[in-house]
């Protein structure tokens, strides 16, 4: 197989990877919010029972979980982005799509779970 062919058929491995990781960030927000935002309508519409608190321990549990995931995801991104446009150098493109637009959704969405962890864990220690 020629080098060039290898080249693009791994370039092209690489954006459908980048895609798809896209959309699925997108459908695990989604998903998160969706558990979090029904659980905590939950707990204030019946937070005056004792163990309603114990129902923002899960919502807690995968804000953190998912913030360290998304981090560690963010981080793994570089290596495909470095590949992408070591791919795109070799195939003498002008462009190629930006894999940083996936780190920076990574990065803000578990910046965003964290703020929220530390608001479930007032409300679970503090009120």
């Amino acid at each position: 197989m020629e080098d060039n062919e290898l080249h693009w058929r791994q370039y092209q491995l690489n954006i459908d990877t980048y895609r798809d990781y896209l959309g699925l960030v997108m459908k695990m927000n989604g998903f998160y919010y969706a558990v979090t935002g029904a659980v905590v309508s939950y707990y204030f519409a019946h937070q005056s029972e004792p163990v309603m608190q114990l129902s923002l321990v899960l919502p807690l549990v995968m804000s953190v979980a998912l913030a360290i995931f998304f981090l560690l995801c963010a981080f793994s991104a570089r290596v495909m982005r470095n590949d992408t446009f070591s791919l795109r150098d070799k195939l003498k493109l002008d462009a190629a799509a930006e894999i940083g637009v996936l780190m920076l959704l990574l990065v803000i969405s578990a910046g965003l779970m964290l703020v929220i962890a530390s608001g479930l864990g007032w409300l679970l220690w503090f009120r």
